[in-house]
């Protein structure tokens, strides 16, 4: 089973065509991203600036990743909305990162209220936050930070069973024995490291440059540069 991810609205081809081959370029992959930390600051659909490093230091964080246009990014952060009850007295801090274009920027804030999004939303219009943690431009994402920083988990796009693998993540990381093990994870870095079978079982396979070209092209609604069929 493939994972859902969606289309964007139409961007200029040109933008389209410069930011492809940009990223391409720079070889980004969730593997390279295993471990580091690339701090931002952004500011919030309710006026506050947030910067990613002091959120740290206030416990595990998830980056989501997601625009208002994609189905997939609802199903996702309606999950989230449970987690963020459950672990939040915990010191789970959720960030959701609207990756709207001009297009659709101005109906964040009516998606805020209409989903009743309980943690903060913030405005990343120039894209600095997706380049430090979502290089392939996937919609959805989700990144998992440790309390240090550290990326212990990413998913690009969404299946159904993705919130449950992220809770173990949660679980182990804030210190629950026995929920959550590396054996268990299914998770990019999991599956780099070979630990347990979850590579095997279930694996994320990096898409080929034809693919990563076209993830960038459909981030900005353009299609052209597409893949050759097979």
């Amino acid at each position: 089973m493939t994972h859902s991810q969606d289309r964007g609205p139409s961007w200029r081809r040109h933008l389209a065509f410069s930011l492809c081959v940009s990223l391409a370029g720079a070889g980004c992959s969730p593997s390279s991203l295993r471990g580091s930390f690339r701090d931002f600051n952004l500011p919030s659909a309710s006026g506050d600036a947030v910067q990613l490093s002091e959120e740290v230091k206030k416990g595990v964080v998830v980056l989501q990743f997601f625009a208002t246009w994609s189905s997939a990014s609802r199903r996702v952060l309606g999950h989230l909305s449970d987690l963020h009850a459950k672990y939040r007295a915990r010191g789970l801090t959720i960030l959701a990162i609207a990756e709207d274009g001009p297009q659709s920027v101005a109906a964040v804030a009516s998606f805020i209220n209409t989903y009743r999004l309980p943690f903060p939303v913030l405005l990343d219009q120039e894209t600095v936050a997706m380049a430090a943690y979502d290089p392939r431009a996937a919609i959805p994402c989700t990144v998992f930070l440790e309390r240090d920083g550290t990326v212990l988990w990413i998913r690009e796009g969404y299946i159904p069973g993705d919130e449950d693998e992220l809770e173990r993540q949660i679980l182990r990381a804030l210190g629950a024995p026995g929920r959550a093990s590396p054996a268990e994870s299914r998770c990019v870095s999991c599956a780099i490291k070979g630990l347990g079978p979850a590579a095997a079982n279930r694996p994320s396979p990096a898409p080929s440059a034809d693919q990563a070209l076209q993830n960038h092209v459909t981030r900005f609604g353009s299609l052209f540069f597409a893949p050759a069929r097979r």
